[in-house]
């Protein structure tokens, strides 16, 4: 979802109209996550890793194959829930965890991706868990890939759906974003201090105005994208993760960013595990090539390109059977 926060002149003009307009604009919104599933339980805890907290949800069947979620930026753990009634409809445990910076985990710098990968070896040592899958939304692809390279022997597969690749390995990457107005990565690298303050004035926007950022997020979004925020509780949801992610200050989502649109510390051909990609071709905020590209170098990989869906397509019901029935296949039991 990070396309509210690589468009500067979007961010820039909405938030100087926002402020003009804030009599009327600033209503809160709702952001309580609303009850999915009696049969559902959502469980939040923490976790000391080397002296830092690390904020942790889990849902899904307790007690089953572990699934680890990596989330989008902006985004927050709380997005887990999003799968966790396909997640108990197929026997699958899902634990999530903010990154540095981001919800209630504290910030940390440096944090690479395969740190990120670290850190999911350091959760599951502590919960006993041996084998995992992988899975990531977004921004959460490349950490999610970073974990099948690093921890190849305990990873049985990976999902990375709308997700990011390696923009060292794929030099039209910038280009392609720039070309449907992600100025993102271009911004960051040439010209830093624009991007903090389009950054800068995300936060403010969803702090004090979140209806308008709200507003702002949906009018970026494709038909069926909307389509799919009709649904009140995933609405409601989707605000309160975005409302999580950007409650401390913008180093975290920064760090995030630069680090996944940077060339990554491994190739994707080093990734030797099942990876399934899942991306709809009306995406807005990641080009659909990029999908193509992850596929075209990891060894062992299923692509599932979609005609017609967007960014959002995993939060439909017929996606997430695509990615459980693919986790069936390959979790160890």
């Amino acid at each position: 979802m990070s396309k509210i926060i690589m468009s500067a002149c979007t961010v820039i003009f909405a938030t100087a109209a926002a402020i003009s307009f804030s009599g009327c604009a600033n209503e809160p919104i709702d952001t309580q996550v609303i009850e999915i599933s009696e049969k559902v339980s959502i469980r939040d805890y923490e976790m000391t890793l080397e002296g830092r907290q690390v904020a942790i949800r889990e849902s899904g069947a307790s007690d089953s194959y572990p699934i680890f979620y990596a989330h989008g930026n902006p985004g927050s753990r709380l997005e887990v829930a999003f799968f966790a009634d396909k997640a108990m409809e197929y026997g699958f445990r899902l634990i999530s965890f903010d990154r540095p910076g981001f919800g209630g985990s504290d910030y940390v710098t440096p944090y690479s991706l395969t740190d990120y990968a670290k850190d999911v070896e350091k959760i599951a040592d502590k919960l006993g868990i041996n084998h995992y899958g992988a899975m990531g939304w977004s921004s959460g692809g490349p950490p999610s890939l970073a974990a099948g390279f690093v921890s190849s022997q305990r990873v049985d597969f990976v999902i990375s759906a709308s997700g990011y690749t390696d923009f060292g390995e794929y030099p039209q990457a910038v280009q392609l974003m720039d070309e449907k107005g992600l100025k993102g990565p271009e911004l960051s690298e040439s010209r830093p201090r624009l991007f903090n303050i389009v950054l800068d004035a995300t936060q403010w926007t969803e702090r004090h105005l979140p209806k308008f950022y709200m507003r702002m997020a949906m009018a970026e979004m494709t038909e069926s994208d909307k389509a799919v925020l009709n649904e009140t509780w995933k609405r409601d949801l989707f605000a309160a993760s975005q409302k999580s992610a950007l409650t401390q200050d913008i180093q975290g989502v920064k760090q995030d960013l630069e680090t996944q649109w940077a060339p990554w510390e491994f190739t994707l051909k080093q990734v030797q595990v099942p990876v399934q990609v899942i991306q709809g071709k009306k995406d807005t905020f990641v080009p659909w090539q990029f999908a193509e590209h992850i596929c075209s170098q990891v060894p062992d990989c299923q692509l599932n390109l979609i005609d017609d869906v967007g960014h959002l397509a995993s939060l439909t019901s017929e996606v997430q059977d695509k990615i459980f029935r693919f986790s069936l296949k390959h979790a160890s039991r």
